[in-house]
C-alpha cells in the first residue's frame, strides 16, 4: 500500500502522493523504472568490462627490450620506439607458448634471459590473479541476481 500526502487548501485537496512523485500512483513505477534501467545499464558496463579483461588475460605477451640510450626510448600502445627487442615470450591461456630467445652471437645471452623469465613469471603470477577476481566477481554478481 503506497502512503499519500495529502494537503487541504479550503475546499481544495492536493495530493502529492509518495515522497512528491504525485498523486497519480505513477511515481513508484517511474521510481522502479529508473532502477530497473540504471541496473540493466550497470549490467552491461560491467559485463563489457568483464569480457575485456578476460580478452586481455587469453594471450601474455611480454616483451623484453635493450637500449644504448634508455632517455631516448619512448612507449607508444603497444610499440617500443628506440628499443631492441631482445626476448619475446607469448603464453596462451591454454598453456600454448612461443618463445623468442635471445642470443650474443651464437650464445644465449644468459643474464638477459634471466631478466625476461623473472618478467615473465611475474606476468604470469599477475595473470592468474586477475583471473581470480574475475571469477570471484561474477560469482558475487551471479550470487546476488540469483538472491543467495
Amino acid at each position: 500500500m503506497a502512503a499519500q500526502v495529502e494537503v487541504r487548501v479550503g475546499a481544495t485537496e492536493v495530493d502529492f502522493g509518495v515522497f512528491g512523485f504525485g498523486g497519480d500512483g505513477n511515481g513508484l513505477k517511474e521510481l522502479q523504472e529508473n532502477l530497473v534501467k540504471t541496473l540493466r545499464e550497470f549490467s552491461t558496463k560491467l559485463n563489457d568490462t568483464m569480457q575485456q579483461a578476460i580478452d586481455n588475460a587469453a594471450t601474455l605477451e611480454v616483451k623484453t627490450y635493450v637500449a644504448d640510450a634508455v632517455e631516448d626510448v619512448r612507449f607508444s600502445d603497444e610499440e617500443v620506439v628506440g628499443g631492441q627487442l631482445r626476448a619475446l615470450t607469448r603464453v596462451a591461456l591454454d598453456g600454448d607458448t612461443q618463445v623468442v630467445v635471445p642470443t650474443r652471437g651464437d650464445v644465449l645471452d644468459e643474464q638477459l634471459w634471466e631478466i625476461h623469465r623473472s618478467m615473465v613469471q611475474q606476468a604470469l603470477t599477475n595473470r592468474a590473479e586477475m583471473v581470480r577476481a574475475i571469477t570471484a566477481a561474477a560469482a558475487g554478481l551471479f550470487s546476488a541476481i540469483a538472491g543467495k
